[in-house]
């Protein structure tokens, strides 16, 4: 993952940047799915929020693989939380 970020050139990290990108994407559909449907606010600009999620998701992903002795529950607590908190 750091070097990924350190050294943006070689095909994994390309391919690491891919996937990101990849996921950015699938949290902007889920959220324009969820609000055509109407289980969203009309309103929302899904792009932006999915971003934001996905973001959020990313950097408490980062924290947990830093954090050797976080157990799984952790990460899922607390992004159940984050992404609550952007429901209301």
């Amino acid at each position: 993952m750091a070097f990924s970020i350190e050294v943006p050139g070689p095909p994994f990290s390309k391919r690491y940047t891919e996937l990101d990108a990849m996921l950015a994407a699938k949290a902007c559909d889920l959220l324009a799915a969820l609000k055509s449907r109407g289980d969203a606010l009309p309103g929302i600009d899904t792009e932006a929020l999915g971003q934001v999620i996905f973001n959020s998701l990313n950097q408490l992903f980062v924290e947990f693989v830093k954090a050797e002795d976080s157990p799984p529950a952790d990460l899922h607590r607390v992004s159940a939380r984050h992404t609550a908190s952007l429901a209301r």
